[in-house]
């Protein structure tokens, strides 16, 4: 089998890649999906959200005036990603049975959705769930707990 040759990215998130990201989210599927359809490594996709956060920010207090690629970028994969919602919860979700709609709804927006805490931690700068080792968490908390009783 041929090996399929790896796309090659700029720096920044160009006017086909944008599209392409908005195509795909536009579906319903995953950031990560996404990223790895497009061929785009972790970092750099990290890094475009992250700036092109910093780049909104900065537009709205008045810093610079008019978004760069990543800025573009992040708006656009945000707003692809709030139709799919919005489609998939008005044509499938609600037409499902109750089951059907609680299973999908917990497992594709766990931080709006879920019923259990969530095993991570929400990365503001890339908008995903980072994954925790619940063990870790455990750990903390006696820790916490633990300093908090010899104080008494």
């Amino acid at each position: 089998m041929a090996k399929r040759k790896k796309t090659s990215i700029k720096k920044d998130p160009t006017k086909a890649i944008r599209e392409r990201a908005v195509k795909i989210l536009a579906t319903g599927t995953f950031r990560e999906t996404t990223r790895r359809r497009l061929e785009v490594s972790n970092g750099l996709w990290s890094a475009w959200i992250r700036e092109g956060k910093a780049e909104r920010q900065a537009l709205d207090e008045g810093t610079i005036t008019e978004l760069g690629p990543r800025g573009l970028f992040v708006e656009a994969i945000e707003k692809a990603e709030g139709e799919a919602h919005d489609r998939i919860l008005r044509d499938g979700v609600l037409n499902a049975g109750p089951e059907a709609q609680r299973w999908y709804l917990q497992r594709r927006w766990p931080e709006l959705y879920s019923t259990q805490p969530a095993r991570g931690v929400m990365d503001d700068d890339a908008g995903e769930l980072v994954k925790v080792d619940p063990r870790d968490l455990l750990k903390e908390k006696l820790r916490e707990l633990l300093e908090g009783s010899e104080g008494e």
